[in-house]
């Protein structure tokens, strides 16, 4: 139980990371830098 929850954190982590990327991608754009 324990570990299959760690592991579920972890992904959740992933996906916020990827999104942040994605957000910070779009502003460049954007910004065109």
């Amino acid at each position: 139980m324990g570990c299959s929850r760690r592991r579920r954190k972890k992904k959740q982590l992933l996906q916020q990371k990827k999104r942040g990327q994605e957000r910070k991608g779009k502003w460049q754009r954007l910004w065109g830098n």
